[in-house]
């Protein structure tokens, strides 16, 4: 049986529907660039529901205004990314190292963009049940 939500999906994706300032601002601080991605970004916790909360919470001793990494060569940046992945796994988690990001941080895909590295990484959190998901 297919569910209402895989027909509401397939339907929206079919129809290639675009807003027609071309973005969607979204209440989770982010631009949806896709209606579908604005319609499935309903779906995830909401900012004051109690997961939301928790993972407010779970990024509270993150100093999101420590200063920045300076002078790093490229093979001391990659290993504190590659550290900072293996022991936070902040694509998944959230967890992420501000003094390895400038303050003018974007994130941009075919679908989303947001400005800034906190609400990046609290976004990254929303996307994932942080009981069952994992990086590898």
């Amino acid at each position: 049986m297919i569910s209402h939500l895989a027909l509401l999906i397939g339907g929206a994706s079919a129809l290639q529907l675009r807003p027609r300032c071309g973005h969607v601002r979204c209440a989770g601080d982010y631009e949806a660039k896709n209606p579908l991605i604005s319609l499935l970004g309903t779906l995830l916790p909401s900012k004051g529901g109690e997961a939301q909360q928790t993972a407010v919470d779970a990024l509270a001793d993150i100093d999101w205004e420590s200063p920045k990494a300076r002078g790093l060569s490229t093979e001391q940046m990659a290993g504190r990314i590659d550290t900072g992945l293996r022991e936070r796994g902040w694509f998944v988690t959230g967890r992420g190292m501000p003094e390895l990001f400038s303050d003018s941080f974007r994130f941009s895909d075919p679908d989303v963009q947001l400005d800034g590295y906190e609400p990046y990484c609290r976004q990254v959190r929303r996307l994932f049940n942080q009981e069952t998901s994992a990086m590898e």
